[in-house]
């Protein structure tokens, strides 16, 4: 009995000294975080010019600018934010990736902006810049549209509307095709 005693207290101190050992080493790991890995502007090039072109009979001449426009805040419930949304074109999520809508598939122009090409961009939070990720899918759905939508040598005013405009020093509906974030 006293062996048998003896086996269960040292294989309870094992897996005690076990435990402790691998808490402690996972509380001081000094293995550095992955750095958050945003996918570059050119690389979101060629994907924004497929969902921009793939599969839809563009009108050249009922687009004259791009507007840009901030969305319902994200929320755990996916659902409330869908049932939120305005009206647009494309929509970019919070890590940069884009979708285009049905009014851009039929090209159908919306009530609060008829001529503009709209890219609804997700909000972290009510009043927040995009971050970096956002701005580079909307620059690549910028130069995608501008790129299959402008005649040769033209350019196409991009705005940025309304709180943001505040947010970012510019005037509401200020020409950004040229800022930097």
């Amino acid at each position: 009995m006293t062996h048998h005693a003896r086996l269960v207290k040292t294989l309870g101190s094992l897996v005690i000294a076990m435990t402790t050992t691998s808490a402690l080493l996972g509380w001081i790991d000094p293995s550095p975080s992955a750095p958050e890995s945003v996918p570059s502007y050119e690389s979101m090039l060629a994907p924004a010019r497929g969902v921009v072109g793939d599969d839809v009979s563009i009108r050249l001449d009922q687009w004259a600018s791009v507007g840009v426009v901030p969305g319902p805040a994200s929320t755990p419930n996916r659902l409330v934010a869908t049932a939120n949304r305005v009206a647009s074109h494309f929509v970019v999520d919070l890590d940069g990736r884009f979708t285009r809508t049905p009014h851009w598939e039929r090209q159908q122009h919306l009530p609060d902006a008829p001529s503009s090409v709209t890219i609804e961009v997700e909000c972290a939070a009510e009043g927040r810049p995009m971050t970096r990720a956002q701005w580079y899918a909307v620059r690549a759905l910028f130069a995608a549209v501008t790129s299959l939508v402008a005649p040769e040598g033209l350019a196409m005013p991009m705005h940025l509307h309304g709180e943001w405009a505040r947010l970012y020093r510019v005037e509401p509906g200020e020409d950004l095709s040229r800022r930097q974030p």
